[in-house]
């Protein structure tokens, strides 16, 4: 990012730290966006935004270790703003911190896994769930909601984002239409073979 606050070393206190990523929170669950300059983090969060997720920290983001969780906030000068690429340093809904329940690296479409194995990363001790996506893809913040929804079966839905659920949703219909489409034509060639 182009905005240039004072770069913090990690801190000396035990429990706290201070990395390179974006984050974004769902209904008070973080998600940390890995990944080089130009990979896709400040894009994927504002259309994470857009569809009702809050920013918690983008380009550097605290992290601390409260009661075995470990905690996303942002630094304090930058907190709520988020740059966008060819606008500048915008502010958006945002929240003050967030327990952070998965790390997403973003990295070109061809390195994401079909199915990937079960991977974790530590922060302060703490392992957290991980996974690759590819940050520029139209379905990634499906994919985010529906990755963030299986951390917690039992909340499948409610994990899911307004723009998560419609693209998924939208997904599903196009599948059926397709579906209907080939039955349609499997009817419409019978009924000429048989007269």
């Amino acid at each position: 990012m182009s905005r240039k606050a004072p770069m913090q070393k990690h801190a000396t206190q035990k429990h706290a730290t201070q990395i390179h990523t974006t984050a974004i929170a769902w209904r008070g669950r973080a998600v940390l966006l890995r990944g080089p300059s130009g990979s896709g983090k400040s894009d994927l969060a504002l259309r994470l935004v857009a569809v009702g997720w809050r920013l918690v920290a983008d380009d550097r983001c605290d992290l601390s270790e409260r009661a075995g969780r470990l905690i996303a906030s942002p630094p304090r000068t930058l907190a709520g703003l988020i740059e966008a690429r060819g606008v500048g340093i915008v502010r958006v809904p945002s929240r003050a911190r967030a327990a952070v329940a998965l790390v997403v690296d973003l990295v070109p479409s061809a390195a994401v896994p079909r199915f990937p194995a079960p991977a974790t990363v530590r922060y302060l001790g703490i392992a957290v769930p991980r996974l690759r996506l590819a940050g520029f893809e139209a379905s990634a913040p499906a994919k985010l909601g529906a990755a963030l929804a299986a951390l917690s079966p039992g909340a499948a839905s409610a994990a899911l984002s307004p723009g998560a659920a419609s693209a998924a949703i939208s997904t599903a219909r196009a599948k059926r239409a397709i579906v209907r489409a080939g039955r349609m034509r499997g009817h419409g060639t019978n009924a000429r073979s048989k007269s």
